[in-house]
């Protein structure tokens, strides 16, 4: 997933125990989830655009599940490209931090959206924005921060990898046979339901993903946000 293979090697690449890509075999990537930044359904906000003016002017927060998680980290390039500051409030799980936030002790919470989007459905949350380059099918009516002028391409991620070392035409059956699981409209279907979107990425397309989206969390570290993560 993007946050062992992209965002742990960007932001903590001498805590964790191997190296990307290095120590693996890309067998191809999975699905894509965006990110999305949720108010409580009676919040003020009723638009990313109303939130990220108020935080020009006024102290606001944002509740995530981690210091360095790949939520945090996609809701401070938000906050950078919005040209604004935001404090990060972190929580051990999306519980806490969805009570928190009903309770008005933070303004708003950036996690992947799919996980929430029932609760969306149902009124208890207001998703205002999510990350990546077009609208979702599942949630037409939620506007993608790209269309605010805010251009965040990062994801949540899944994918399948294999020990590096493992034959190649090992490698090329499983991509081979995931490429086809991804074809059929019954995997296809059951990505999309929650506003995934399966994306078929084999082997050396997938590894050269994985760099690029590397390189994307690291083009967005600063001496303060290495800092919080580090003190966590």
């Amino acid at each position: 997933m993007s946050g062992n293979l992209a965002v742990a090697p960007a932001t903590r690449p001498q805590s964790i125990p191997y190296k990307v890509p290095e120590d693996f075999a890309p067998i191809g990537m999975i699905l894509e989830a965006p990110h999305g930044l949720f108010v409580a359904h009676g919040s003020r906000f009723k638009t990313a655009r109303e939130l990220l003016d108020a935080a020009k002017t006024q102290k606001l927060s944002f509740a995530s599940t981690g210091a360095g998680a790949a939520a945090h980290m996609g809701m401070e390039m938000v906050v950078k490209e919005a040209g604004v500051e935001m404090l990060h409030v972190a929580y051990r799980g999306s519980g806490p931090a969805i009570t928190d936030m009903l309770g008005g002790q933070v303004d708003s919470f950036f996690a992947t959206a799919s996980p929430l989007v029932n609760q969306v459905r149902q009124g208890q949350l207001r998703l205002l924005a999510i990350t990546g380059d077009k609208r979702n099918p599942a949630i037409p009516d939620v506007p993608t921060f790209k269309e605010l002028g805010v251009n965040v391409p990062v994801t949540q991620w899944y994918g399948l990898v294999a020990p590096a070392g493992t034959p190649e035409a090992v490698v090329k059956h499983l991509s081979d046979h995931l490429s086809r699981a991804l074809a059929t409209p019954e995997v296809r279907d059951a990505i999309r339901r929650d506003a995934a979107t399966e994306r078929n990425l084999p082997m050396d397309a997938f590894r050269g993903f994985i760099l690029e989206d590397i390189a994307r969390y690291k083009a967005a570290l600063t001496p303060a946000l290495l800092k919080e993560i580090s003190s966590k």
